[in-house]
């Protein structure tokens, strides 16, 4: 698609690289859910980082609502296992927390919620802080890595294939999404 800037009316681009961004985080979103709901290697990773036993096959939600202190939020992935709900919240490159959002995590009560952050390791270098909100972190490359480790053990097949493909989308999504063609044409 080809978009022509119009005087005064045109796409801002700082919105539309935002956008990309956003565009980002719901493809993270995607294969956090995907991984969760078959109990891959990096399931386990996320699991682990929650402080809970895999439970194996699960059934995701995305952008799910939860209140808290007059806040109303959403929670990137939510699966809910055994009277508790996981809650995982995921940041691109470039990415950055709303007003509240790590606090808000940090006030949902432990013994019924727990609460992972994912994102790039250099995400999480810079947001320490923060991150001490959620139960645990998971860094994407440590995600990508799960499913390339398990690789070698796996036959030539269907499976194989699915986990070389979502490793290599986990490690895309560590690559800032740059120019576009569309904010190229804004610029």
């Amino acid at each position: 698609m080809h978009v022509e800037p119009d005087a005064g009316t045109g796409p801002d681009r700082a919105d539309l690289e935002a956008e990309i961004r956003r565009t980002r985080e719901i493809e993270i979103d995607v294969l956090i859910g995907h991984e969760l709901a078959t109990g891959s290697p990096a399931a386990e990773r996320i699991w682990k980082a929650a402080e809970l036993e895999p439970p194996g096959f699960t059934t995701p939600s995305y952008q799910w609502p939860f209140h808290v202190l007059a806040s109303d939020r959403t929670a990137d992935v939510r699966v809910a296992v055994e009277g508790v709900e996981l809650f995982v919240e995921d940041k691109a490159i470039g990415g950055q927390f709303t007003t509240g959002q790590p606090e808000a995590y940090d006030r949902l009560p432990f013994e019924t919620h727990r609460t992972v952050l994912v994102a790039p390791r250099s995400f999480l270098n810079a947001h320490t802080d923060e991150a001490t909100c959620f139960t645990g972190t998971v860094a994407l490359e440590d995600l990508a890595a799960a499913l390339e480790d398990a690789i070698p053990g796996l036959p030539c097949s269907e499976l194989k294939r699915s986990y070389e493909h979502r490793a290599k989308e986990f490690r895309r999504c560590l690559k800032d999404p740059g120019p576009s063609p569309i904010n190229a044409q804004v610029a």
